[in-house]
């Protein structure tokens, strides 16, 4: 199925990275997803479950196909005094006996009410849930990397503010002490100059904690080393929104969503479940050929000796009924071979069930409803998610233009209010909100540009039609 290409995509060049690779240089979003498509844990175990539906189908695809099988047989037996299962018919069997047998043959159940072909169908449907569900997981693996990844971003975002806050707060400090000395402010304002940079440190130690806690995160959610490091960007990509109507976005939604496949498949299966309830009251025929060649060599040599004495007992009284054809030839060793075939109908109509098959059927048919109901579920909600992301992406990506306005002026209010701290024009308290709103317009500002991030790999995970390379080839 096209379905399939998602692996085959993934897989390919930077998907075979080891972990040692990802240990030895920082990782890229794109080899990040790659890595994670081949040692994620959840996903390893779902392409386990598609190999084993894969391998089920194809032992049930079998059974509609007559097995040819070849068979090399020895068989030797020897007793004495054994009357064996055939004495009350007057046959003893032979004390030493050996026979060979070759032959190639079938057997196979040509018919059976259509339970074969209905369960092979029924097994391609499962590979079919199974191989949604894995493309599924890829999705919201990938969604959740794309939202840890840039996590670390937006930590690493902080403690550059931090820094560049130590700074400010550590300005403002000099200032502040420079006019304690000239007796113009009190000393409580050097005081709360120096909380603001002992706050500033302690903010640096956090924010430093929280990056490394992200990245150890993420390496264990891609099955890494815990020491991976990742290239994280300082500038943020800015990715488009896939173009269409809200509309077009839905039915491109649910013509390819993997949950919706897993739903169609699921219905299939409740039908072909249902179907096989009454194969059995069709015609069961079973057929078999085989052709080869069966020797028994002690049974030559028994015969050879039965003629060799009735060579010598009919040599001096050839006249006895017992010698008619003599003398007698020697026993032509060898068998021209065999062949065999054959063919069993059976037509089973039972009478009385006491009611198991009404209620098999009345079970069947509300498996069927549960499964529609199930599907068109997929679709409504497939269609809301794909509503409420569009219209996430577009507001975040309109919030983007207010938040670097705000940047810009809260920025200028802070380099303002510091140069009216300085000249004895505003307090320090109204100095160190100016900048908290500067350092907080910023931190919004990296916010809002992961939030559009995430929102556009969510509309693109909600479209079914991305898969995991494609969804941050340009992240």
């Amino acid at each position: 199925m096209r379905r399939m290409a998602v692996t085959g995509v993934v897989t390919t060049g930077l998907c075979f990275l080891s972990a040692a690779t990802a240990a030895a240089q920082p990782l890229t979003l794109q080899q990040t997803v790659a890595y994670a498509m081949t040692h994620n844990t959840t996903i390893a175990s779902k392409e386990a479950a598609v190999a084993q539906a894969e391998s089920n189908w194809t032992r049930q695809r079998a059974t509609e196909y007559p097995p040819v099988v070849a068979t090399l047989q020895n068989q030797m037996e020897k007793q004495n005094n054994y009357a064996g299962p055939y004495a009350q018919y007057g046959v003893a069997p032979i004390p030493n006996f050996s026979q060979n047998t070759a032959q190639v043959g079938t057997q196979w159940t040509l018919y059976n009410g259509s339970l074969n072909q209905i369960l092979t169908q029924q097994y391609r449907r499962q590979v079919e849930s199974a191989r949604a569900d894995l493309r599924e997981t890829q999705t919201r693996t990938t969604a959740k990397l794309v939202d840890m990844f840039f996590a670390i971003a937006k930590v690493q975002h902080l403690y550059q503010l931090a820094q560049a806050n130590l700074i400010y707060q550590q300005a403002l400090l000099v200032v502040a002490q420079a006019k304690e000395r000239a007796g113009i402010v009190a000393g409580v304002d050097v005081l709360r100059a120096e909380v603001g940079v002992e706050q500033t440190q302690v903010a640096l130690l956090n924010t430093q904690s929280d990056q490394e806690s992200a990245r150890e995160s993420l390496a264990q959610t891609i099955g890494a080393s815990l020491d991976t490091a990742f290239a994280v960007p300082s500038v943020l990509p800015e990715p488009p929104i896939p173009p269409g109507s809200s509309s077009m976005l839905v039915k491109i939604a649910q013509d390819n969503r993997p949950e919706i496949a897993a739903a169609v498949a699921g219905v299939a299966i409740a039908q072909l479940s249902r179907s096989s309830i009454d194969t059995d009251l069709l015609p069961q025929i079973n057929v078999f050929a085989s052709f080869g060649n069966q020797t028994s060599p002690t049974g030559f040599v028994d015969q050879q000796n039965q003629f060799n004495f009735l060579n010598q007992q009919c040599a001096s009284n050839p006249n006895q009924v017992s010698c008619v054809g003599f003398p007698f030839a020697n026993v032509a060793r060898g068998t021209p071979g065999f062949w065999d075939i054959g063919a069993t109908s059976t037509l089973s109509l039972p009478i009385i069930d006491y009611g198991t098959r009404a209620a098999a059927h009345r079970s069947a048919n509300k498996a069927v409803d549960s499964a529609q109901l199930a599907l068109d579920s997929a679709k409504t909600m497939t269609e809301e998610d794909v509503l409420e992301s569009l219209r996430q992406a577009n507001t975040t990506r309109e919030a983007l233009g207010y938040q670097r306005k705000a940047v810009d002026l809260g920025a200028e209010a802070a380099h303002i209010a510091q140069l009216q701290y300085s000249n004895g024009l505003i307090s320090l308290t109204d100095t160190k909100a100016a900048q908290a709103t500067s350092l907080q317009t910023q931190a919004d500002l990296f916010s809002a540009e992961i939030a559009y991030i995430n929102a556009v790999v969510k509309l693109r995970s909600a479209l079914g039609t991305f898969d995991p390379a494609a969804t941050v080839a340009d992240l």
